[in-house]
């Protein structure tokens, strides 16, 4: 595939993700947020572990979590980070 597709598709699914956040955060705040959405959920958490940018990744998870308060999306970021430790200090030592 063409470098620019894949670029545009990976801005068109973060986008995505970031108007779901949206969304759920306006329900949260008129108190209509259906938190059993677990499949929209889970898809939305697996897209932002995905994404490579420290920085996008974070606040994506901060809004996440914002909305849900979600203790498993958390416990899953500090096994995400852990692993990238371990990765980071295997490579320093080769």
């Amino acid at each position: 595939m063409h470098e620019g597709l894949i670029g545009d598709f990976a801005q068109q699914t973060i986008q995505h993700v970031i108007d779901q956040l949206n969304d759920w955060r306006d329900a949260k705040l008129a108190g209509k947020l259906d938190t059993r959405q677990h499949e929209k959920r889970h898809w939305c958490l697996g897209i932002i572990s995905m994404i490579a940018d420290g920085i996008v990744r974070n606040k994506l998870f901060e809004m996440y979590w914002d909305i849900f308060e979600d203790q498993g999306a958390i416990d899953n970021e500090i096994g995400l980070l852990e692993a990238r430790i371990e990765q980071l200090k295997a490579r320093k030592k080769s």
